[in-house]
């Protein structure tokens, strides 16, 4: 059983769990309150740790976390000479460093064509890595915490648009890279639109999602003005919030009127949108947040996508933290090749859930009579199995 345990300040930058005990001044002020991430920190825990220290404090009570950190995973799968190589987060942060140049500049109103040479070629760059790396799914979200959304929402529909095209059209090397590109700059649109509306925290009045719907169309002019004539990153742009059942916009296209490369973007699109904390929502699990694109498979999305994003992140993608049958906790490693809901999973604690010493692992697909019993969050809090049930709150994935 995992027990909180006081751990030494210098401890911090090498656990992964949760502060479980207010953190108080020796003069009784509330330094950190309880449930503090610190698995979540990464780098940033050193120079906590030497913080708490100035401000006197010695220990900390922390309650050990199942989640996993990257480079654990990372070293499991070389371990297990899985190909990895996840896009490296210097190439991740510099990708959403440039998104946000070209943002910047237009929102300000300057020219932005002195950025957008260098995003062509980092758009082709993180095209390659897609192409040459097939777990590149682990890098999704790496850089999730950074502040600015759009940047790194951006980065992150490039990666699994890209992905997707390549899992449907691997010879196509052309679309992989217009669609990663276009993922780049699907939102070019919104550095057009009011901050005021972007980060409004509760529901768009319908004035205001009528300018936010404008977004694709701004983002096409834009990326003509910056001489884009690839039709396919210029589809992408303009046409990734449409839907097969032509409800959606600026044009309410239809099925195959929708260009292909759109199509795809607006899978990873959704999912990602889905699956980030906004000011105006809080995120979905990554096993719900799959459950509603098979959903919506029928009117929202093209049938052949979904199936090819099912095939590729399982209905539990990597990352997520489940619990299996016989109790024992861990993390989904890999997705299911022969089967959806029986991937492989990095074990992380036992039937009684006493934490493994050595890295284990489960092929579920191996182990007939193991599945997934619940996904979880953090340890001790559960969340719906699939498939959803009592999903009441609708998301406004409008913005």
């Amino acid at each position: 059983m995992i027990v909180a345990q006081r751990i030494p300040v210098w401890d911090i930058p090498c656990c992964s769990g949760v502060i479980v005990e207010d953190v108080l001044s020796p003069r009784g002020a509330l330094l950190v309150p309880k449930g503090k991430n610190l698995s979540k920190m990464g780098d940033s825990r050193f120079s906590f740790a030497a913080t708490l220290e100035y401000q006197g404090i010695s220990y900390v009570t922390v309650k050990e976390s199942v989640d996993f950190a990257l480079g654990e995973v990372l070293e499991v799968l070389e371990s297990l000479r899985i190909p990895s190589d996840p896009t490296d987060s210097v190439l991740a942060l510099h990708t959403v460093h440039e998104v946000e140049q070209i943002f910047t500049a237009i929102a300000a109103g300057k020219s932005s064509k002195m950025y957008f040479v260098p995003l062509l070629r980092v758009g082709k760059l993180l095209a390659q890595c897609i192409i040459r790396n097939p777990r590149i799914l682990l890098s999704l979200g790496n850089v999730r915490e950074q502040d600015h959304y759009t940047f790194v929402h951006s980065f992150n529909v490039a990666l699994l648009g890209g992905f997707l095209a390549y899992r449907l059209f691997p010879e196509n090397r052309e679309l992989v890279k217009a669609v990663t590109t276009g993922g780049l700059l699907h939102d070019l649109g919104k550095a057009r639109l009011p901050l005021s509306i972007l980060n409004k925290p509760g529901r768009l009045s319908e004035k205001e999602f009528k300018e936010v719907k404008k977004h694709p169309v701004y983002g096409a002019q834009i990326a003509r003005q910056l001489d884009i004539k690839n039709e396919n990153i210029l589809a992408v742009i303009e046409s990734h919030h449409e839907r097969m059942d032509g409800t959606g916009y600026p044009y309410g296209l239809k099925a195959e009127e929708i260009p292909l490369a759109a199509r795809i973007a607006a899978v990873a699109d959704v999912f990602d949108a889905l699956t980030t904390v906004r000011v105006y929502k809080g995120s979905v699990p990554l096993h719900k947040a799959v459950s509603i694109i098979l959903e919506e498979a029928e009117s929202q999305f093209d049938k052949t996508i979904v199936a090819a994003f099912l095939d590729a992140v399982g209905m539990y993608p990597p990352g997520t933290m489940v619990q299996l049958s016989d109790n024992r906790v861990g993390m989904v490693l890999t997705s299911g090749e022969k089967n959806a809901a029986k991937p492989r999973v990095l074990l992380k604690t036992d039937e009684e859930g006493n934490k493994y010493e050595e890295h284990a692992i489960v092929d579920l697909s191996e182990n007939p009579h193991i599945f997934i019993h619940i996904a979880l969050d953090h340890i001790g809090k559960r969340k719906d199995s699939l498939p959803i049930q009592g999903f009441d709150k609708p998301f406004d994935l409008s913005k």
